[in-house]
């Protein structure tokens, strides 16, 4: 089995949009450690830290997000994913999401990313909230 499928396997039993509680128990670090990096996501606009999302006042971390981050060791800009599936549905050619290695490179990359259906799903239950 891959890696993503284990880690897929490993995490089946969380909610898509997890607390960020529950992704510093994931990551094995503490719960402010966890907070430090998801402010860090928002200000640096999706280039650095763990990816969430805000949902009113509370931030929470796609499933998906976080094992594309745990198999690959690359963050997804969560904005660049749903303007993706915005031109998509629009019938527009997308272009391939933008992402960022988070560790010692801070070289920017440009891959094409096949996500699962289930990070289909899940962006589009965030879109119609």
């Amino acid at each position: 089995m891959s890696v993503v499928g284990e880690l897929e396997a490993a995490l089946a039993h969380y909610p898509l949009l997890l607390t960020v509680e529950e992704a510093a128990a994931i990551l094995r670090v503490s719960r402010a450690h966890a907070y430090e990096l998801a402010r860090r996501y928002e200000a640096s606009d999706g280039t650095d830290g763990i990816p969430v999302l805000r949902v009113g006042n509370c931030l929470r971390v796609p499933r998906w997000a976080l094992i594309e981050l745990l198999s690959t060791g690359r963050l997804v800009r969560l904005r660049d994913a749903v303007e993706r599936d915005q031109l998509v549905d629009e019938g527009l050619d997308a272009p391939p999401l933008k992402i960022r290695r988070t560790r010692a490179s801070h070289e920017s990359s440009v891959i094409s990313i096949d996500r699962s259906q289930r990070a289909a799903e899940q962006l589009t239950l965030l879109q119609s909230d």
